[in-house]
Order: C-alpha cells, then structure tokens, then sequence
C-alpha cells in the first residue's frame, strides 16, 4: 500500500484526489493526510514519512522551492500537480518524478501509481531536487537547464552544453560540449519534445543536434554534418531541405 500525502492550496484539488483514490484505488494508496500550507505540509512530512507526496507547483503561501528548504531528508517519491500546460512544465517529462495536470483524472492518476510501483519514478537527493528547482521558474521563460535521470539520481545540465542526443532504444545518449557522454533512460522522441526547437534540429530519426555547434555541412557526395568537436553525423534526405533551411536562417544563405 503507498502511503501518500498531499500538499494543495485549492480545497477542491485535494478532494477530488482524495476521492479518485478512496473510490478507485482505494487497495493501492492511502491518504494520509492532506492540507494547504507549506509549514504544515512540512511538519506531516516528517511525522507520517509518506512514500508519495502530491504538492501544488504554485502555493498561496509560497512555492515549492520553499518547502524543500524546510526537510533535511527528500525520502519520497515527488508528484507535482500543475494547472500550466507550458514549455517550462514539458521538462518534467524527461526528469525522476513525475506529474498531473488539474483537474485530476482518473486515467492519469493510475498511469502514475504504476509508474510509482513500477519502480518508475526514482528517488532524488535534496541537493539534486534543489537544484534543480532553481533553474525553472513559474511562468513561460525558458528553462537554462535540464535534469536528466541517472542511475543514482539525476544530472543537470546547461541546454546550451548539449551538443547532440543519439537515440540508443529506449534510451538516449547525451553528448556535451567537452566530449562527455552519459546515457538516459528516456527516448529521443521525449527528449526532442522538451528542447527548444530553435536550438535542437532532427537531422536524422538516431541524432538530434544543436544547431549552435555545426561546424560544416556536407550537401555534396554525402549529406552530413560536422559538429565543432569533429565528430560527423549522417543527414536524412527527408531532412535535408528543412535543415538546410534552418541553417540559412540561422547563419545566412548557403552558397
């Protein structure tokens, strides 16, 4: 059974959780307890030691930075509850907790307690969740960062050090700027989706590539690209005309 607590500013946010969980999966989580500030959000935390915590992305008191402040241990598994479909929140997707976008579903929820007893949502260390948190803000700006999941928790990493994601099945090879590689348990389809688009280009359905990094760009014999620290990648001929379309726009006409 999980034991889960939920931390919401609006009454009937929390209800409506409360009731899809005691009607529909009321033989897999149990709700402790729910309330609407952060200090008493805190204090249950650290009383009733919940496997789950559901928490609001903006508070009326505060936001979710603050609350993290407040623990010494992060033991749980972290479910945000955002109202904002933005591209701030699509970054989420590639992160190590997961979230729900109000009004709740039923459908949603169950998809997310199977991620949870699937071993899905991985725990984080406070240090990392922090750090995290300080390179998003809430609105529509453009996160500098991106926190990608690892087998001991997440790294993160400036987007514009990212210089190219190679699909390798259901994961994704990160490369960035200084030759160092590391391997995410996400594919590149989800990785492409939370990327700035005027950055990140699909040149082929194995490599995305920031654009920022081309060195060159073969059109002749071959269709390729070079990267500024040497390395080649093949371009699709369905994606030939658009990439060289982009690279027009961004540095100027081709020859």
């Amino acid at each position: 059974m999980i034991k889960a607590i939920i931390i919401g500013n609006e009454l009937s946010t929390n209800q409506n959780l409360v009731k899809i969980c005691n009607t529909k999966f009321i033989d897999r989580i149990n709700i402790i307890d729910c309330c609407t500030c952060l200090k008493d959000g805190a204090n249950l935390i650290k009383i009733n030691k919940p496997d789950v915590v559901f928490i609001d992305w903006e508070l009326n008191d505060d936001n979710v930075f603050s609350l993290f402040n407040c623990l010494e241990i992060l033991n749980f598994a972290v479910i945000l509850i955002i109202a904002d479909n933005n591209y701030t929140i699509q970054t989420f997707k590639i992160s190590v907790f997961d979230y729900l976008h109000k009004p709740i579903s039923e459908i949603a929820l169950a998809e997310t307690l199977e991620k949870f007893e699937r071993n899905k949502i991985n725990h984080i260390s406070l240090s990392d969740f922090k750090l995290f948190l300080e390179n998003y803000s809430i609105g529509n700006e453009l996160p500098r960062k991106v926190a990608f999941p690892t087998s001991t928790g997440c790294r993160i990493i400036n987007i514009n050090q990212i210089t190219c994601c190679l699909a390798n099945d259901n994961y994704t090879l990160i490369e960035i700027y200084d030759g160092q590689r590391f391997l995410v348990s996400k594919t590149l389809k989800v990785i492409e989706e939370v990327l700035p688009k005027n950055i990140f280009f699909r040149i082929h359905k194995s490599t995305l590539i920031n654009i920022n990094y081309v060195r060159s760009y073969i059109n002749r014999n071959e269709n390729s690209v070079i990267l500024e620290n040497g390395r080649k990648y093949n371009v699709a001929i369905r994606r030939k005309e658009d990439l060289e379309k982009v690279i027009a726009n961004k540095f100027g006409n081709l020859p």
